[in-house]
């Protein structure tokens, strides 16, 4: 749950400020190119991180690591193959969905084979709940994303996602976090008195 309670509002954020974020930075004069293919890697660079650290474990609790090899194995051929196919039409951006593409299907075979090694639970309902407060919180900022943005500007963009991302997890009880929030709140003011 704490992977997800940050890896998916991270996702959101980034695409949900691309321009903003680029301009920053990589300049204007990089920044339009790379705005593309931004939510694309984001959405990438979080199933990876899934994969790894949670779809993953699988093989290493079951003690099948030798098995984890054939997902990353396939993917990485797909990917070989999506690439000879998207580059030549869709350039950087062909590279960027291959890339997504590959990763979608190492990730399904991680989940197929880890389930058959080591079941491990998925925090379905915590999930459900962050990604809808992760969604709110973009729907915020992408109003927001603008080119030839300052760095100024996306420190209060991501300070205003980060502080609406937090407000609504208290309010959604995410992970449980007001019990968590008021039994900190107690032992500090029980310190205090001491």
């Amino acid at each position: 749950t704490a992977l997800f309670l940050v890896a998916i509002p991270v996702t959101i954020g980034i695409i949900a400020l691309p321009n903003s974020i680029t301009s920053v930075i990589l300049g204007e004069n990089f920044s339009l190119g790379a705005a593309d293919i931004m939510p694309i890697l984001a959405i990438t660079a979080l199933l990876q991180g899934v994969k790894i650290y949670y779809f993953d474990l699988s093989f290493q609790l079951g003690k099948k690591t030798s098995l984890q090899v054939w997902p990353v194995l396939i993917g990485g051929i797909v990917n070989i193959i999506l690439n000879l196919l998207l580059i030549p039409p869709l350039g950087i951006v062909g590279t960027a969905y291959a890339t997504l593409i590959s990763y979608v299907l190492s990730i399904t075979l991680s989940w197929i084979i880890g389930r058959l090694i080591f079941p491990i639970p998925f925090p379905l309902k915590d999930v459900v709940k962050i990604v809808i407060c992760a969604f709110l919180m973009g729907m915020l900022l992408f109003f927001r994303d603008t080119p030839g943005e300052t760095l100024y500007g996306l420190v209060i963009k991501v300070g205003l996602g980060v502080g609406s991302y937090f407000v609504m997890v208290y309010i959604f009880n995410v992970w449980n976090i007001r019990g968590h929030f008021n039994s900190q709140l107690k032992r500090r003011k029980d310190a205090n008195e001491i």
